[in-house]
């Protein structure tokens, strides 16, 4: 059997990477193997042993890990550089091999029939099995020390992002004080400059009471400017990384997002167009966090920082009701996320709304952020979802936030 997704090489063989931005995995193929003889390596043969796997990486990045190289030597894993995968899948002696079609390419199959493109499947001796990849459900299902490192994960993430929003709700309350419709200072004369905690460049609250600066009505406008969503993915990233020695790095591109842009499937703000964020509107943020305690974070918030309109309330409540409804939701093991996505969406559709994408997914153990098979969705484009039932250990998302 041939492994060609990434977190399920990862997963396999319990080992991270940083290959790929925002999730932990490193470039790589594992063929998994009938017992056999060990294969050659550097011109010596492991007498006695029996590989189970090989492993296809970029040896220069493991060159000088004796350790690693002893552990999957002790696992019976075998090390080969990546650039020999093509040529050893044409020459294993095989009658059979199987891989899961949705993850490996075309130039694979080719390789495993000998490496003729145009070589007929029924006329070649090697026999390609379509299935799905069964490291995936394994990944799905996590175990105690799994759930022991999530659940660890989260809590220091929570921590962070508390941190970060008690952050933004008093910068909201000084930025913002006298405020017309528009969200700018009004009539904000230097005579009545207040005493604020400033912001730096990097988004940290100026420490403690001892060092509050005095600032003008031009230095408030100044940070009113800069008080955008790409500052605050920025900021957020900050806190995660000052609160936790655990953080790695965000597990995804932070959506941060105001007003109309938060209707926005995975929006990304840029510096240059970033809309600035005031006190007249929702303001979403998606953001999440890599631990090496062994979780992985996809933390969804929305919050106003002034007063919310009749209809943003509605909006809003609408949206807890949906989550709290999936969140508290009993349903008998084995019960596919489909037959479950319709609790989420109930109390929008008694207003005449909804949202076009899913609401849940799969989260990966200090992995991806995204993982299959399972999910809670509405769209029957994801056979892997319709057909996969829920069960004790897998973690899936409550999007509605």
């Amino acid at each position: 059997m041939v492994i060609a997704a990434l977190d399920e090489v990862a997963y396999l063989l319990n080992l991270r990477g940083s290959d790929i931005a925002y999730n932990p995995v490193f470039y790589g193929y594992v063929v998994l193997l009938s017992p056999t003889p060990s294969m050659e390596e550097d011109g010596e043969k492991k007498k006695g042993r029996m590989t189970t796997a090989i492993l296809y990486v970029n040896s220069a990045q493991i060159q000088g890990d004796k350790k690693l190289q002893e552990h999957l030597k002790k696992s019976g894993v075998t090390i080969r550089n990546i650039d020999m995968l093509g040529n050893d899948l044409k020459e294993f002696p095989k009658k059979r091999a199987s891989l899961d079609p949705g993850k490996c390419s075309v130039w694979l199959q080719n390789m495993i029939r000998g490496g003729n493109e145009n070589e007929d499947a029924k006329s070649n001796k090697t026999m390609i099995e379509h299935e799905s990849s069964p490291v995936a459900y394994m990944k799905a299902v996590k175990n105690e020390t799994e759930i022991k490192g999530i659940i660890e994960a989260h809590e220091q993430d929570a921590a962070s992002l508390t941190r970060f929003l008690f952050w933004i709700e008093q910068q909201a309350k000084d930025l913002f004080a006298n405020s017309n419709s528009d969200g700018d200072e009004k009539n904000h004369e230097e005579k009545d400059a207040k005493t604020i905690e400033d912001h730096n460049n990097e988004g940290r609250a100026a420490a403690s009471s001892s060092n509050k600066t005095t600032v003008s009505s031009a230095a408030r406008e100044k940070r009113i400017d800069t008080f955008d969503e790409y500052f605050l993915a920025k900021t957020v990233e900050k806190f995660r990384a000052d609160g936790s020695s655990e953080f790695v790095g965000p597990s995804f591109a932070t959506i941060s997002s105001f007003k109309a842009n938060g209707a926005i499937i995975h929006y990304k703000p840029e510096k240059e167009t970033a809309a600035k964020v005031t006190n007249k509107g929702l303001y979403l943020l998606d953001s999440g966090g890599q631990y090496k305690c062994g979780g992985t974070t996809d933390v969804t918030r929305t919050v106003h920082l002034g007063t919310p309109t009749e209809l943003e309330r509605r909006c809003f409540t609408r949206v807890l009701q949906g989550h709290i409804a999936l969140a508290s939701v009993e349903f008998p093991e084995g019960t596919p996320g489909p037959k479950l996505d319709v609790l989420a969406r109930h109390a929008l559709w008694k207003d005449g709304l909804d949202y076009r994408h899913g609401t849940g997914h799969g989260v990966g153990s200090y992995l991806n952020v995204h993982e299959g098979p399972h999910g809670i969705s509405a769209s029957s484009r994801n056979k892997g979802i319709e057909t996969t039932g829920l069960v004790p250990g897998m973690l899936v998302t409550n999007e509605p936030g």
